[in-house]
């Protein structure tokens, strides 16, 4: 008891070594109860609410960092999708510039017909995820005004339905 509570020097290095590891906390109660049971209680109390607060920091540490990084990954995701409906959204166009031979900003049904003769076409609409097998079907889709022209915005809107194997 001496040799490990003997000055305050002692006992703190004592207090730290049972928290630590340096020191088994059950040698420190055992010589705590040869004084008073109320010692080792004590002693046993400090060891309890010291393992439990260094545990319930460090797993609020480990969920806070595993929140944060689902919260980046989550924006890194929508990001993503942002860039990637961008990125259609441009090739649509692109592909909508071919369609419009005339530059008028329209692409009729002749203007489509034509341009549909062009295998170079398919191959861009198959890299588009629509299925261009049917010219005439694929227009009427796409004229949701019904005057037999399709403007960019009606192609940008029918192609982002038409994508991908979701569409009817």
């Amino acid at each position: 008891l001496e040799k490990r509570f003997g000055s305050l020097d002692l006992s703190m290095h004592t207090l730290f070594a049972a928290v630590t590891g340096g020191l088994t906390w059950v040698e420190v109660s055992d010589a705590l109860a040869i004084v008073s049971p109320v010692w080792q209680l004590l002693f046993e109390v400090y060891i309890a609410f010291c393992l439990f607060a260094v545990l319930n920091v460090m797993t609020g540490v480990f969920c806070q960092s595993a929140i944060e990084s689902a919260e980046r990954d989550h924006e890194l995701i929508l990001q993503n999708v942002a860039h990637e409906k961008a990125k259609y959204f441009r090739a649509v166009r692109r592909l909508f510039n071919q369609l419009d031979r005339n530059g008028d900003g329209g692409v009729s049904i002749r203007e489509f017909k034509e341009a549909m003769k062009d295998p170079s076409l398919h191959a861009v609409f198959d890299a588009l995820e629509i299925s261009a097998g049917d010219a005439w079907a694929l227009f009427t889709q796409l004229d949701r005004e019904g005057d037999a022209e399709v403007n960019v915005d009606e192609f940008l809107e029918g192609c982002m339905l038409l994508k991908g194997p979701a569409r009817s």
